[in-house]
């Protein structure tokens, strides 16, 4: 199975009414199916929440032994 990617854009239809400013949305996609998750961030929002969710995907680190 393919991984799921994060992906910012910019929305053509999706920006319709928004200021300039927040026209970004982010997608997620696996292979051919894809799912836009949120639209009308500016890109510097797109961009750190597009990270967030790539360290959500992530591998999950080694427990630490001092971690609960």
């Amino acid at each position: 199975m393919p991984p799921v990617t994060v992906e910012i854009d910019t929305g053509s239809s999706s920006a319709r009414g928004q200021p300039a400013e927040r026209t970004w949305l982010i997608r997620l996609r696996r292979g051919h199916r894809s799912v836009i998750t949120t639209i009308g961030l500016s890109r510097t929002n797109a961009e750190h929440l597009a990270q967030q969710i790539n360290d959500l995907l992530a591998e999950p680190e080694k427990k630490r032994l001092d971690s609960p």
